[in-house]
């Protein structure tokens, strides 16, 4: 597998920005992914440098491109976004021109404050404000914390609405892994099953799926565990990697205002906030706003 010669990345942006992004270890090609409260949430980075960094990996607004792709046919967008490398006859390489963000975006930003902290019950006002869409859109809590490695599970007071399909491990579990239809999201197990479950590990493993005590899905009580599950107000966290950053999905943003406040309530106090630096509320294709974390009792 090829090393990845960071010296070389992001030579387009400002000496900070390329550093901190170094640092944190983050792709180029992660960049378009992330939303403002994340990239934000890495040490070292403000809103200078966000535009900066914007300006170079614009995040993909899916609704332009559909908008785009009303006005330019798929051959159209070929000729421009293709161009013959000169290596080798007949090889083309496709060259994305970076795309600046859209009107509504751009709209939505000026009704935030990025210098601001606001209160928890406020930003999400603000982000369901924000979000006002035909499309649902999925409330997305970010922390910058001080530390990696940080893992556990949370027991939030509502539902977040998200739905997992359960599957409990029996013989019918094994027709289907071998017949390659993996139909669950989450594989409850017993230690007594792991024998049989052991020569599924490379099947199971690169899914997440693979049964581990430390995720919780290990257990002498399956069946207890599944009616846990599915009442949808369990909520597993794992920082990334390498960098101490936390992403959360935290389901609609049309859920009761109250609700996902006391959801994230309870998210930062099991964190614990001597551990956050800081934390950023955002919806799908939003601009984030900073949770002022002294609001949170």
């Amino acid at each position: 597998m090829a090393t990845t010669n960071w010296d070389q990345l992001y030579t387009n942006l400002p000496t900070r920005a390329a550093k901190a992004l170094r640092d944190a270890r983050i792709k180029p090609e992660k960049l378009p992914q992330m939303a403002d409260g994340e990239i934000l949430s890495i040490e070292g980075l403000g809103d200078a440098a966000l535009a900066s960094i914007r300006t170079e990996y614009p995040t993909a607004d899916i609704a332009d491109q559909n908008t785009e792709d009303k006005k330019t046919t798929k051959k159209e967008k070929e000729k421009k976004t293709t161009k013959k490398t000169g290596k080798k006859k007949g090889k083309e390489t496709i060259k994305i021109t970076p795309r600046q963000r859209s009107h509504r975006y751009q709209y939505l930003k000026k009704q935030t404050d990025p210098k601001k902290l606001y209160p928890l019950t406020e930003a999400l006002k603000l982000q369901l404000q924000l979000s006002t869409s035909r499309k649902l859109k999925t409330t997305e809590l970010h922390l910058n914390l001080t530390e990696s490695g940080l893992r556990g599970e949370i027991a939030l007071p509502h539902s977040t609405g998200k739905t997992s399909k359960i599957e409990i491990f029996s013989d019918k579990t094994i027709v289907k892994i071998n017949a390659n239809k993996i139909d669950f999201d989450i594989l409850l197990a017993t230690p007594k099953d792991m024998p049989q479950l052991a020569r599924f590990a490379k099947t199971l493993g690169p899914k997440g799926l693979m049964p581990n005590p430390k995720n919780g899905n290990l257990i002498e009580d399956p069946q207890k565990r599944a009616k846990e599950l599915s009442f949808g107000a369990t909520l597993s966290y794992r920082t990334e990697p390498k960098t101490p950053l936390l992403h959360l999905n935290l389901g609609p943003i049309t859920q009761d205002t109250n609700k996902l406040a006391e959801n994230i309530t309870v998210i930062i106090k099991k964190v614990n906030p001597i551990k956050i630096k800081s934390a950023y509320l955002t919806t799908t294709h939003t601009p984030s706003t900073k949770i002022d974390l002294d609001s949170i009792k």
